[in-house]
């Protein structure tokens, strides 16, 4: 058979015939597409347009010249296509993806990628854990489109994650296109468990004090001790080093196969403690098996916090309490105190809209808690105030609660009453007239009777 007519030289004529075909109908699908226009969208009557010679124009019920087959003007979606242009997504990942003690270093890898068309800079990834945030860096703050950048977090695993047996870190991307809005990723999460393994000696530590709020409170801490082997262990002795920990007592330290006891301890708090807010310690046991094998339990932790409250007050003073007249210097005090066990109080200003008083003047604008300070004004009376008889100040505080918000105080008033006492140690001050309010009185014109000079006549001596 020859060549030309073999199956295979058959079967591609019939594919060019066929490929052929299709653009001489999609040619002729085109040509009839700008024979007939386009039909009018956007809600009014679809009627087919006139041919002309020119690219025909499409206008919806604004009369905006709109994109073909889509019923948008094109302003509007060259701003779809460029909201659309920009995106960046996120992946997280953590490295070991278990942890055993209490102090297992573990780095969490946020994966960000510039998944749109155009560059992003101000790159960025917000991360936290269940407990505390992450610090997160990344080697660069931009991204080219379809790069990749991984950002890293580091973190120690604490007492706080062996009560729920795993550190979850969860983050979220963002970064700045060229005009727009920012854009961000969805949030993602890669998880760290606790080791799962079988425990020859069981280990609960606990302590029925969660919270203390100041220095020298006791806390007690109670070690349940199980022996889940099938042999007797001796030996058997807790090990928390934590400085100012009183010695661990233990019933026995023996333990018969499937034997429980419990064991005891405390701690007294301390000033640094109040500073650190919280107080951690590790503890674990360890037995001895009946052929000289020593056994371990896992680690475990406690997390007692401070706890306390914030809170501000003043308290304003004046002297002397009396004023004899116009002139007086008055002296305001305003003790001001931090009633708060827990934070420390930044930025405390008090304030005291008195007219004619001086700015009010403290010695610090930072309180401890339980802490407390002084501030002063002065002011000088006036004659108004001599007529009031009285001058009555109110006056309040605000701060901001260290790593919180801010704060005011309750208002707090002063009374100096006018007493005109006779004091001859100092000259005395001016007097001050009362004010008299007369009725208007009207004068009217002043009439003057005429006057008529007599003539003098003067004769002969």
């Amino acid at each position: 058979m020859s060549a030309l007519f073999s199956p295979v030289a058959v079967s591609r004529q019939r594919a060019a015939r066929r490929r052929a075909a299709r653009r001489t109908a999609g040619r002729a699908l085109l040509a009839l597409s700008f024979a007939l226009g386009a039909l009018v969208v956007a809600g009014t009557t679809a009627t087919a347009a006139p041919t002309v010679a020119s690219t025909p124009t499409f206008t919806g019920v604004s009369g905006a010249a709109q994109v073909p087959g889509t019923g948008q003007v094109p302003g509007t979606v060259r701003a779809m296509e460029a909201a659309e242009a920009a995106s960046i997504t996120l992946t997280a990942s953590v490295s070991p993806t278990v942890f055993t003690t209490n102090r297992t270093a573990l780095t969490f890898t946020f994966a960000v990628t510039n998944t749109g068309t155009v560059p992003l800079t101000n790159v960025r990834v917000s991360s936290f854990t269940l407990w505390y945030g992450l610090f997160t860096t990344c080697p660069q703050s931009t991204l080219d489109p379809g790069a990749t950048m991984a950002c890293t977090a580091p973190y120690t695993a604490s007492g706080r994650d062996f009560l729920v047996n795993r550190v979850v870190g969860t983050g979220q991307a963002t970064g700045q296109p060229p005009s727009g809005p920012a854009v961000s990723s969805e949030w993602v999460s890669a998880t760290a468990t606790r080791s799962p393994f079988e425990e020859d000696i069981l280990l609960t530590k606990s302590s029925p004090q969660q919270r203390f709020t100041a220095a020298g409170q006791r806390i007690d801490y109670s070690y349940e001790i199980v022996n889940t082997t099938d042999v007797t262990l001796t030996d058997v002795t807790v090990r928390d080093l934590h400085p100012g920990l009183s010695p661990v007592l233990c019933p026995t330290s023996t333990l018969a196969p499937g034997a429980r006891i419990t064991c005891a301890a405390h701690y007294v708090t301390t000033e640094q403690d109040v500073a650190r807010g919280a107080i951690t310690n590790d503890a674990d046991v360890t037995g001895i098996a009946p052929g000289g094998e020593i056994l371990r339990s896992a680690v475990q932790s406690v997390f007692v916090t401070k706890f306390g409250t914030s809170g501000l007050t003043v308290v304003k003073s004046v002297a002397p309490a009396t004023f004899r007249g116009a002139g007086d210097t008055l002296t305001y005090q305003y003790l001001v105190t931090n009633t708060g066990t827990f934070n420390s109080l930044t930025n405390i200003a008090v304030l005291d809209p008195q007219p004619g008083i001086s700015p009010v003047r403290c010695p610090d604008t930072h309180l401890a808690p339980s802490a407390r300070m002084t501030c002063t004004a002065t002011y000088v009376t006036t004659c108004t105030d001599v007529a009031a008889g009285a001058i009555t100040d109110t006056a309040a505080a605000t701060a901001t609660i260290e790593f919180g918000p801010r704060i005011a105080s309750a208002p707090t008033t002063a009374t100096a009453v006018y007493h005109p006492a006779l004091d001859l140690t100092r000259p005395f001050p001016p007097i001050c007239l009362p004010t008299v309010h007369l009725p208007p009185v009207t004068v009217g014109p002043i009439q003057v009777p005429p006057i008529t000079f007599q003539l003098w006549t003067i004769g002969s001596p």
